[in-house]
This record gives structure tokens, sequence and C-alpha cells, in this order.
């Protein structure tokens, strides 16, 4: 075994860059000088930063100090995360292996590396640890923010539509997603939401101002022709066609 008693480690997550220094000590986390629960107000981002800790079972017995800068708190927080692995892993060597079981030290590992078990929203939905209900809620959370975004970006919207594997199949994911968006005028019918596992659908409710559906979408077909298109356009129409769609 290998320890040391102070060790650093830096996680990135898009903009977001975290620098985290851990020591012996009792289950201090301070984050740019603020306390822990301060600076990172979401259960969820808190969650996601103590996942490393929970993971080597280092609660109460180790002091993080984070350092913090760019992107928002979502993203804060899961370079902060990156980097208290990182950190752990440097701190006590025997660390290391609970750390990839749980896929810790592993970048934009999305749903895998988040729950440790499977990328298969089907898989997490059907378990009962605690990671795998992490990694569903960060998923429903993320979706619902950039609906939030896009709606306000764009001034509003005629429809929402839902497809591919898990818009397309997931009732449960898609009533989690747009849950607490009436406001917005996104209302879910729950009946048809629930009987939509394949195929087009309307699910959104008869008073809702925006539509809402689950469709049929070919991604690996998508993906193909967009493939096709680049490789036999020359550079130039790509180029200008960039330019037109930007």
């Amino acid at each position: 075994m290998s320890k040391v008693n102070d060790a650093l480690g830096t996680g990135r997550r898009k903009t977001a860059v975290a620098r985290v220094r851990i020591r012996q000590g009792e289950g201090v986390i301070v984050v740019n000088d603020r306390p822990f629960d301060e600076y990172f107000v979401n259960e969820r981002d808190r969650n996601s930063v103590n996942a490393p800790i929970k993971a080597t079972e280092q609660e109460g017995k180790v002091d993080v100090t984070i350092t913090v800068h760019g992107g928002g708190p979502t993203g804060q927080a899961e370079a902060a995360m990156l980097g208290v692995a990182r950190a752990l892993k440097e701190f006590n060597t025997e660390l290391e292996a609970a750390l990839r079981e749980r896929h810790l030290l592993t970048r934009d590992s999305g749903l895998a590396g988040v729950s440790g078990l499977s990328g298969d929203m089907r898989v997490l939905l059907e378990s009962d640890d605690p990671r795998a209900a992490l990694a569903v809620d960060m998923f429903c959370y993320r979706a619902r923010k950039y609906i939030g975004a896009c709606l306000a970006v764009l001034g509003g919207a005629d429809a929402i539509l839902f497809g591919g594997g898990i818009g397309e199949h997931s009732p449960e994911v898609r009533l989690r997603i747009l849950q607490g968006l009436e406001a917005l005028g996104i209302e879910v019918d729950k009946e048809r939401n629930a009987a939509a596992t394949g195929g087009n659908a309307r699910i959104g409710a008869d008073g809702g101002r925006i539509a809402i559906h689950a469709i049929e979408v070919d991604e690996a077909r998508e993906l193909a022709e967009a493939a096709i298109e680049v490789i036999q356009s020359p550079v130039g129409s790509l180029q200008e066609k960039g330019e037109r769609n930007g």
C-alpha cells in the first residue's frame, strides 16, 4: 500500500476545471473558500462530488479542498467529482480498484460512469442501487434543464418530440423529464404516455400549449446518411452549407 498525507487531483468537464487537495481529516469539504452545502446548493451536485468518497468509504476520514472555475454548477460538480477521484487514488493507492470499478476515474463516462453499473437505461431503472438512481436523476434533470433553456432562447415551441431508444420506449423517463414544466405549457397525459412504448404516439394532454409526441427515429440510418454526405461532398460545398445553416 502507498499512502500520502496530502494528495492533489485535477478534473475537467467541458469548460469547468476543478483542482482538488485531499488530506487526512474529519470529512470537511470546502469549495472556493465556502462551505460545501453553501456552494453546491443542489443535492444532485453534492452527490456527484461525494460519489468517490462514498465509493471508497472515506466519509469522515478525509478533508477536501476544491478550487473550481468555469462552466455551470453541474459542470463544476462533475469536474470536482473527477478531481476528487484522482486525488483519492493518489492519497491511497488501495482505493484505485473501487474507483475504477465505479468508473469514477473516467471523464465523460455518462450513465455508466455515474452509476458504476451500466449505460443501459433499462438496467438502471430496474436497479435499487443508489448510484443507478442518481444516474437516472441526473439524466432527467439535464434534459429538463435543456428544454427550459431552448424554450427561453426560442421564445417558445410548437412541439416537443421524444425519439431514439430512451425517448421512444421509456414512459418513466419521459414523465420524469417533463414533470414540473407545466408553467411553460408542457402537460403530459399520463395514460397516453404510459401506453407509448414504441412507434409514433401523442403523449401530451389536451390542454397543453405545447404538443408532445414520442416518435420513431432510426438513429443509425440518420448517422450513416450524414457520414455518407460528408464523405461524398467536396470540402468547399460543406463549408458553404455550414455557413448557410449557421
